[in-house]
């Protein structure tokens, strides 16, 4: 009767820790998933920021070649500086925006890892409890 206990004991620990280990691995998935999303955000910043660097330079080129022409250099100044902060208020949305994603992926690094740690140990406690019920003659 005691040997029967344990049994049933040990097999509710084993559903529990299977039911763990499923939620844990749905979460690591999870995860997964948004560290991928960061890095292809990280991505379209590096082109957005690229695309901005060579504007940037083509304005600077430009520039210096209206150089002889006043009041066509008068108006293009006004549309590069209306451009420059359009983009520099983008930039800064931008920074603005990947330091919350870094900040966001390191949350998710560190969750993701504390929960493989977490997962790891569940399976090492399935691997132990499986051990237990094949020594008890369960299996």
């Amino acid at each position: 009767r005691e040997m029967g206990q344990m049994y049933d004991d040990l097999v509710v620990r084993v559903e529990t820790l299977a039911e763990e280990n499923g939620e844990l691995t749905s979460k690591i998935e999870a995860l997964e998933h948004n560290e991928v999303q960061y890095k292809q955000q990280l991505q379209h910043y590096e082109m957005i920021k690229e695309d901005y660097e060579a504007l940037q330079s083509s304005m600077e080129e430009a520039v210096s070649l209206a150089s002889g022409m006043t009041s066509q250099m008068s108006k293009f100044v006004k549309q590069h500086n209306a451009i420059s902060k359009e983009h520099e208020t983008k930039m800064e949305l931008l920074n603005e925006e990947l330091d919350t994603m870094e900040l966001a992926m390191e949350d998710v690094t560190r969750e993701l890892e504390a929960t493989r740690e977490e997962n790891d140990i569940l399976r090492r406690e399935f691997r132990d409890a499986e051990c237990f019920y094949r020594l008890s003659g369960g299996g």
